[in-house]
Formats: C-alpha cells, sequence, structure tokens
C-alpha cells in the first residue's frame, strides 16, 4: 500500500503542476488543491471498495 499510496501522491503532484503551467498560473497552489482534494476522494473510494468486499466476500 506504501508504494501506491506514494505514486498516487505523486500522479496528484504531477497533474497539478501540469496543470498550472498549462493554464499559466503559479503551481504551488494548484499542487496542493489537487493533492488536497485527491487524497481524500481515493480514500473514500479505497475504502467504499474494502468495505464492499467485506460484505460480498
Amino acid at each position: 500500500m506504501g508504494v501506491t499510496a506514494a505514486a498516487v501522491v505523486l500522479a496528484l503532484t504531477l497533474s497539478g503542476w501540469t496543470s498550472a503551467r498549462l493554464g499559466g498560473v503559479r503551481p504551488r497552489p494548484a499542487v496542493a488543491r489537487n493533492v488536497a482534494g485527491g487524497l481524500p476522494a481515493m480514500a473514500v473510494t479505497y475504502s467504499g471498495g474494502v468495505l464492499l468486499d467485506d460484505v460480498t466476500g
């Protein structure tokens, strides 16, 4: 799970930086917004998958 989490943070960081560069704005706020929104969204999705797996066996 640790490698996956690190890969997700890297991907969110790169996508935030890329979108900021393409949009012509400062990268730091865009990266922070992307990571701060993406990590909780992925945690909820992961948790839902774990719960569903527990229920369905």
